[in-house]
């Protein structure tokens, strides 16, 4: 369950940082907007930051490794670069530079190109801040002495963002089989 409000404070971030920087491209240019030319941003920028998200998390960029890693963020700013470049073709070929100033789009994709990596780069810090508060932490035993239960204790080894704590492994009752490793017996989880 952690995992899953980690993804959502991480899409939530970075919609928050394209909304915010939406807001700033208008601002900036126009000041107060009218009706007409409001609508055209408000419905441009869903459009674009809603592409984003689903590219994102299409492309895997939401992944379990993703919640902890600052590369997510760098890979992320690539992502929206290339939502950038394919709305910008599909407006030009649907002509839609009528509603949306090309000031305001050009303004709104750099400092999306900001608000995106510094709002990953804010929601890696959180959630490594929190796993350091033991937020992720999942306790687990691995019953059995099989190559297979060994496979699965190394994966968990290698791959500390998956946060799983291995607290023993333990002998079947099949005696016909051999080999507990170090972990076999009682353990004890981490506190």
């Amino acid at each position: 369950m952690p995992g899953a409000v980690a993804d959502i404070v991480a899409i939530g971030l970075e919609v928050l940082g394209l909304l915010a920087a939406a807001w700033w491209a208008a601002t900036s240019l126009y000041g107060a907007i009218a009706p007409p030319l409001a609508e055209a941003l408000i419905r441009s920028t869903l459009v674009i930051t809603m592409l984003h998200v689903v590219v994102v998390h299409g492309l895997g960029g939401l992944g379990p490794e993703d919640r902890f890693s600052y590369t997510a963020a760098i890979r992320s700013a690539i992502i929206w670069s290339s939502v950038i470049m394919f709305v910008a073709i599909i407006g030009f070929l649907l002509r839609a530079s009528i509603d949306v100033p090309s000031r305001w789009a050009m303004q709104f994709a750099m400092l999306g190109g900001i608000a995106v990596p510094v709002m990953r780069f804010a929601g890696v810090a959180l959630a490594r801040w929190t796993r350091g508060q033991g937020a992720f932490d999942l306790r687990s035993a691995v019953v059995g002495t099989t190559a297979s239960t060994r496979r699965i204790t190394e994966h968990l080894e290698k791959h500390p963002w998956l946060t799983v704590s291995i607290c023993g492994q333990y002998a079947d009752l099949d005696t016909t089989r051999s080999g507990l490793d170090d972990h076999a017996g009682a353990g004890e989880c981490p506190s």
